[in-house]
């Protein structure tokens, strides 16, 4: 078997003539072998979880989702088949801001999808934000032997360990707010990147009454076979009365990287005012890269 690498990588290539570089999207796929590759090198990454919606409730915004897991792994082409499975996962569905006209329930983001290259290597989906302000669990990346990867934990510096970023929290903050709180930032590239980049910017909170909170802004995607930084979470709304407002929208995450929360709404104004907090930004989906060297 190959020999772990470290992540952004692709050991396999020292001395190799040439390359042929394959990339899969969400969905159910085929690798085939091209004749006479010698080594192999799979970079996985597992889809970024939804971010939540946020509610009527200045204490509950909506979570970001969690990154998914990343692994890498280098082989000898002549330990894998003559065609291997890959499944790639989507990225988690965002959930749902809370609104009243039309009337609707909030929602939580749901997890990313895994993703797998034949037995041999797997990244699990991160998980999706819930309506307290929590994210899921981050998705972890694992190879044939069961050894943990590495994961798309979140990280008091903002960036993850090695998977995808975490989305960034909506909004919220008091009843009766002189200034209604801002998202937070969606979290960026992996700590071994240099330079480091951060994930989407948060959305502003509203700056008066009756004013819409800003939008998360949405996260990227690495150039390289690398899981992307994490959309931004939404800024909060303030309504005092009948017109309408609504709390920032989170952002969508980039590859295996998760979508931010929703921003909530700091209400006073009746059942039929038509205003609804933030929805949650969308999961960014899985990769599966395969370089072969000749």
């Amino acid at each position: 078997m190959g020999n772990l690498t470290q992540p952004g990588l692709n050991q396999g290539a020292s001395g190799a003539g040439s390359v042929n570089v394959q990339v899969f999207t969400p969905g159910v796929h085929v690798w085939t072998k091209p004749p006479g590759a010698l080594f192999v090198s799979v970079s996985v990454v597992g889809a970024g979880g939804g971010g939540a919606g946020g509610v009527f409730d200045t204490q509950n915004a909506g979570g970001g989702g969690a990154g998914g897991g990343f692994s890498q792994y280098d082989f000898l082409a002549s330990d894998l088949g003559p065609t291997e499975a890959v499944i790639v996962g989507a990225g988690g569905v965002a959930g749902l801001g809370e609104a009243t006209v039309p009337p609707g329930a909030q929602s939580n983001g749901s997890p990313g999808g895994n993703s797998s290259f034949g037995a041999f290597v797997l990244s699990t989906g991160g998980g999706g934000g819930v309506n307290s302000g929590a994210t899921g669990a981050a998705g972890t990346g694992f190879t044939s032997a069961g050894m943990s990867v590495s994961t798309g934990a979140f990280t008091p510096t903002n960036v993850s360990i090695y998977g995808g970023g975490q989305g960034g929290n909506g909004g919220d903050g008091n009843s009766s707010p002189t200034l209604p709180a801002p998202g937070s930032r969606g979290s960026g590239l992996p700590l071994f990147m240099n330079p480091l980049t951060l994930g989407g910017l948060p959305g502003a909170g509203a700056p008066s009454a009756n004013v819409s909170g800003g939008n998360g802004a949405p996260g990227s995607s690495s150039a390289q076979s690398l899981p992307g930084t994490a959309g931004g979470g939404g800024g909060q709304g303030w309504n005092t009365d009948a017109q309408q407002s609504s709390g920032g929208d989170g952002g969508i995450g980039g590859i295996g990287a998760g979508g931010g929360g929703g921003g909530s709404v700091a209400a006073a104004a009746g059942p039929a005012a038509p205003h609804r907090a933030g929805n949650g930004g969308v999961g960014g989906p899985g990769q599966v890269v395969v370089f072969s060297y000749s």
